[in-house]
């Protein structure tokens, strides 16, 4: 049996699938790992500009860890995108 290697990715969402936990998910699952994540912010882009974004309140982020950690012990962690500034 192929040992599972799961690897948790903390990071923002990117609707085009270029970044992000999406992209992350991707590479992990390219190289032989399980991706386990935790959602920091979600993105409203296109390959040429983000118009709008929305950070995850921390609380939320700690929680999505914490859940993950109750049940698989990640043999590695890939941090991204955290708290984004909105610009003013």
């Amino acid at each position: 049996m192929k040992n599972i290697v799961p690897i948790l990715s903390v990071t923002g969402s990117d609707s085009t699938g270029g970044s992000g936990i999406q992209a992350d998910v991707k590479t992990i699952f390219s190289l032989g790992g399980y991706a386990v994540t935790a959602i920091t912010a979600i993105t409203v882009q296109n390959s040429k500009r983000i118009v709008s974004f929305e950070n995850i309140p921390a609380a939320l982020v700690v929680s999505q860890v914490r859940s993950v950690f109750e049940e698989v012990r990640p043999k590695a962690v890939k941090i991204g995108l955290l708290n984004a500034k909105k610009p003013s």
